[in-house]
């Protein structure tokens, strides 16, 4: 197997034990702070939080690197360097999870890195700076970056929107929205993770249009689950849940029950509580 794979299946993992241990973690003393987490990054202390406005904050613990992802897939980087100043990277994420990451890197308002894949941050050979970013500050490295977003945050973004698991996200919209019971968020289903969710609604009609398209959804409610696939106007099937395979015994993950569009073209809208 090789560099790659293997790290996938770390990341996997990691992420994975994220998202449960924040589910565990008591709500910090301070109102603004809703969880914390640290790992480990090539020697190095991270520790993330993440707040009711939905930003995750990532910082080492030896001051070096600080990371702000806001809910839209926005990271600015901040880096310390040897005489005390800092260097300031901006880096919009379009997609970033264990398998896949699509950005653009900034420095001084200038786009100085289009990144596809890991490859172009040199993440096979983790050699840490990427030729790649040769136009970026000596302090900032692109693999530290995105490997302590994934990490340490536990973050994925997916279609410029940063998700979190449904169980931490709606910790957070139920303090951004009086009405989120009655609110669309954007949703995925993520291998291990199970089912994703933004921290900020669309309206109405884009998640209707966005059904049509295959897009998934959450919103708390069943009725409002059902109506949503009935008018995009390809038919409704459900709901359904995948907790137990066709000998009725229980699958490992986190399920939620759902419906699909008629003609089950990969559309899900998720609603309520896990099963």
């Amino acid at each position: 197997m090789n560099y790659i794979k293997k790290l996938s299946l770390i990341l996997v993992y990691v992420i994975a034990l994220n998202f449960v241990g924040h589910n565990s973690i008591a709500v910090s003393a301070v109102s603004s702070t809703q969880m914390q987490e640290s790992i480990f990054v090539d020697g190095v202390e991270y520790i993330s939080t993440i707040n009711y406005e939905g930003y995750t904050v990532v910082y080492a613990v030896d001051g070096s690197l600080r990371l702000y992802l806001s809910p839209y897939g926005e990271v600015t980087v901040i880096a310390e360097t040897e005489n005390g100043s800092t260097d300031e990277v901006f880096i919009e994420i379009e997609e970033l999870s264990h398998e896949e990451v699509e950005a653009t890197v900034y420095y001084d308002s200038i786009a100085v890195v289009e990144i596809d894949c890991f490859e172009d941050i040199g993440l096979g050979e983790y050699t840490g700076q990427a030729a790649a970013g040769a136009l970026l500050p000596a302090t900032v490295s692109l693999s530290t970056v995105l490997i302590a977003l994934l990490l340490a945050a536990g973050a994925v973004v997916i279609a410029g929107l940063t998700v979190y698991a449904v169980s931490v996200a709606i910790d957070i919209v139920r303090r951004r929205f009086n009405d989120w019971q009655t609110r669309v968020f954007p949703a995925s289903q993520v291998p291990l993770l199970g089912i994703v969710m933004a921290v900020t609604p669309v309206t109405r009609e884009r998640a209707i249009s966005g059904i049509r398209s295959g897009r998934s959804f959450y919103t708390n409610r069943r009725a409002e689950s059902r109506v949503l696939v009935n008018s995009a106007g390809l038919g409704v099937r459900g709901p359904e849940n995948h907790s137990r395979n066709s000998f009725g015994i229980r699958r490992v993950g986190v399920f939620y029950w759902h419906y699909h569009t008629g003609n089950r073209n990969g559309a899900h809208v998720w609603y309520g509580s896990p099963v």
